[in-house]
């Protein structure tokens, strides 16, 4: 199965634009999604060196209601699905996290569940305002268990992450923005302008400053703060003799964009 029973993909210039393409279904979450997905990343993604930045969005009035419950009722409980299966899945969200370019995610309506832990490994979040927000798992019998207590008790910590990860209490965009679960709540109708708009910015950037400056924030939510300077440090060594650190002083100067190579 390819990706594009679940997925859009689309080159707009250097920004990769990926859209959850099942509406119909409100976007519905299951194992062939997370298969779809990690398709998606390696063939599309992988190895296009021309991309530059990401960007997430959902087709229909819901970016994703969670789990296909239908998928949920024959699979919750099934033997295997702890040893092969979460861990195999998981690898379809820490692409989002690990690979080198940033991704933005556009979200309105309903994001709930593990659609939750989806946004919450992309670089950045926008939120319509008609956006809400819920992690159903509890309610569901289970933990979240693809990186939704370990990423959101970074983003908005972990009393925040209790509250909801516990209660599956349902919040709205203004409520998310509030504790860090998002970082800007824009109308409806300007998401996706906004959205992109965020990754055509970063795609006209210097390419090499902005992976290497993902990759240090990365590390240091993760390790010490000696570790996270030395990563600094590092960088700062490295993209200093770069190609397109003399192409970016050089049109600062000039005031003018940048042409940049990724050399």
């Amino acid at each position: 199965m390819g990706f594009e029973e679940f997925f859009k993909f689309e080159r707009q210039g250097r920004v990769g634009v990926i859209r959850l393409a099942r509406p119909d279904k409100l976007n519905t979450i299951s194992a062939p999604f997370y298969e779809a997905m990690i398709d998606l990343q390696e063939r599309m993604i992988v190895g296009d060196h021309e991309l530059r930045a990401l960007a997430m969005l959902a087709e229909g009035r819901h970016f994703s209601a969670g789990i296909d419950l239908n998928y949920a009722k024959a699979a919750m409980g099934a033997p295997g699905r702890s040893l092969y299966g979460v861990y195999h899945w998981r690898r379809a969200y820490r692409f989002w996290q690990e690979c080198n370019l940033p991704i933005v995610a556009g979200i309105q309506g309903a994001c709930m569940g593990t659609a939750m832990e989806l946004v919450a490994s992309c670089d950045f979040r926008i939120a319509a305002d008609n956006a809400k927000f819920a992690l159903r798992e509890v309610d569901a019998g289970i933990s979240t268990d693809l990186g939704g207590t370990t990423n959101l008790t970074k983003l908005i910590g972990p009393g925040m992450t209790k509250l909801l990860a516990m209660t599956c209490e349902t919040i709205e965009a203004g409520e998310a923005h509030r504790i860090g679960l998002v970082e800007r709540v824009v109308p409806l109708d300007k998401l996706e302008e906004v959205t992109l708009g965020y990754a055509e910015t970063l795609a006209a950037k210097p390419p090499i400053a902005v992976q290497m400056c993902k990759k240090c924030i990365n590390i240091a939510a993760d390790a010490g703060t000696m570790v996270g300077l030395v990563a600094e440090e590092i960088q700062g060594i490295y993209t200093v003799g770069t190609k397109d650190k003399k192409e970016a002083a050089a049109a600062m100067l000039e005031k003018r964009q940048g042409n940049y190579t990724c050399e």
